[in-house]
């Protein structure tokens, strides 16, 4: 299978401090649903609906890799849900691919990636399953930092609908930079036209920092109320006037979306990669437009 690139979103952004334009390639959710014996002791006959292996879904992720190493890229950023289950199968497809990637690739999850459907959904268990994606994320799934040629990218799992304070003393650390600053994460901000779509669609707010739930719907979606740290994430971001952050992209409700943070920074939803989704991200120097 072939991506058209007719049909992928092309995002523009210009900052300063860099010499050269610059290619990204965002891509997210894939939900790869491979499953084999070596996972067979945590599920059980009645999960079966969840493990029907889809050829697509393998081949619209390698069609995403062979577009960004045609371009090619300087770089692909993984932001979540990119299988279904942390199966052994799942892995090794997953690694299979990465292999072949010919630029960095960045990495952070997703909530499908650390659950498995018979299991809990809660910290204990993601922390269960954090060694398995050790090597897709320089051994720290929490958070990762990464410099490109005059930019900061920025990754955190705030896979569990929350941000610990760690993960936030992170990103205000690495955003007090002259560097322009880009952050990836899988759930989204939850912002005004995004929280009527998410909402369309999924019938509940399921975003970062989302006001409207009801103590049965967070029980349904097993989504704890806000943490402190969580509440000051959000807020944070939502101030324009002090960070280096000019752009978030993240994934995770499956269709694309594009909404301003303030007059400063734009949160960039991609649609899900089973669907042949992803995002070419083109980082231009202020200086080509003077």
């Amino acid at each position: 299978m072939s991506i058209n690139l007719l049909d992928i979103p092309e995002t523009f952004i210009t900052v300063s401090g860099i010499s050269r334009p610059l290619t990204l390639v965002h891509i997210t959710d894939s939900h790869l649903r491979d499953l084999d014996q070596r996972d067979s002791a945590i599920f059980t006959d009645d999960e079966s609906q969840y493990f029907h292996p889809s050829s697509y879904r393998r081949s619209n992720l390698r069609a995403a890799i062979d577009m960004s190493n045609s371009l090619p890229a300087d770089a692909i950023i993984f932001t979540g849900d990119m299988m279904n289950y942390p199966s052994a199968a799942n892995l090794d497809e997953f690694r299979l691919q990465v292999e072949r990637i010919q630029s960095p690739y960045l990495y952070t999850l997703g909530n499908h990636d650390w659950h498995f459907p018979s299991l809990p959904w809660n910290d204990q268990v993601r922390a269960q399953y954090y060694s398995r994606f050790n090597e897709f994320t320089n051994d720290n799934p929490a958070f990762q930092a990464f410099d490109l040629d005059g930019i900061r990218l920025l990754m955190v799992d705030n896979s569990n609908y929350q941000v610990s304070q760690e993960q936030l003393s992170f990103l205000k650390q690495q955003a007090d930079t002259a560097k322009s600053c880009f952050l990836f994460m899988h759930i989204p901000l939850c912002l005004p036209k995004l929280k009527i779509r998410t909402t369309e669609k999924w019938r509940e707010p399921i975003l970062i920092g989302a006001e409207g739930w009801t103590e049965e719907t967070r029980k349904k979606w097993m989504i704890r109320a806000d943490d402190p740290s969580t509440t000051e994430f959000y807020n944070w971001i939502l101030q324009d006037s002090k960070s280096n952050i000019k752009a978030i992209f993240s994934g995770h409700v499956h269709f694309d979306h594009e909404e301003p943070i303030g007059s400063s920074c734009t949160q960039y939803v991609t649609n899900a990669g089973y669907d042949g989704g992803c995002r070419i991200i083109r980082i231009v120097p202020v200086a080509l437009f003077n």
